[in-house]
């Protein structure tokens, strides 16, 4: 799954139980999805067990849901690969992970995060957002004093509604990840960071974005 270039929809797979494996979701250009209307949802929804899957090189931005929603919404996964990616504007959370079974759903390094965003991951009704997933090397694209929580619904008494950075440090993730603003071009199509940029130096590969979209010679 690579080149999609939606302007309004989100990408979504209904992924049963170890029925599909090894897929590369990759270089896609995924914007304005859900417009303040939808909610459970992700730019890229990733259901069901896929082992072998890695989600690398994606450019999303603006997702707003209408209660929630994320870049990448994860549900009954296991030990996904997350790698390259940018999110940015992303409204409520960057990862949401609907139902963590006490197994790694994905793992997350060297993606560019950009807010605003009112979490950083998140958790629904199930399981504790800190056992979901594994997350290192990253960019996170905030001052250190303003990156928001990782957070948990605030109906639920069983884990903290709120994880602040040095918490979730605390607990394993995110611990050489680099925490500063980033400066970017952005256009229509593409996403452009400078040479010397830091989100470069600290491990982020972009891809590029321009390509994105309907090939020469491709036949649907």
């Amino acid at each position: 799954m690579r080149g999609l270039f939606p302007a309004s929809n989100a990408t979504s797979a209904a992924l049963f139980r170890m029925a599909i494996r090894n897929l590369r979701i990759e270089n896609n250009h995924i914007h304005h999805i859900c417009e303040g209307v939808l909610s459970d949802n992700g730019a890229i929804y990733l259901l069901g067990v896929q082992p072998g899957t890695v989600v690398r090189g994606n450019h999303i931005h603006d997702v707003t849901a209408a209660d929630y929603g994320s870049a990448f919404a994860i549900h009954f996964a296991r030990e996904l690969i997350v790698r390259h990616n940018v999110s940015a504007r992303v409204g409520d959370s960057f990862v949401g992970v609907g139902r963590s079974e006490g197994k790694i759903a994905a793992n997350l390094m060297h993606n560019l995060f950009l807010g605003p965003a009112k979490a950083l991951y998140s958790a629904a009704y199930r399981g504790d957002i800190r056992d979901a997933v594994h997350t290192d090397a990253n960019v996170i694209g905030f001052p250190p004093d303003a990156v928001p929580p990782c957070t948990h619904p605030d109906w639920r008494k069983d884990v903290p509604h709120r994880i602040t950075l040095a918490q979730w440090r605390k607990a394993g993730h995110d611990r050489h990840s680099l925490v500063t603003p980033i400066s970017a071009r952005e256009t229509a199509t593409t996403f452009i960071l400078p040479k010397n940029s830091p989100a470069l130096a600290a491990g982020f590969r972009p891809y590029d974005w321009s390509v994105c979209g309907p090939r020469p010679g491709h036949r649907s």
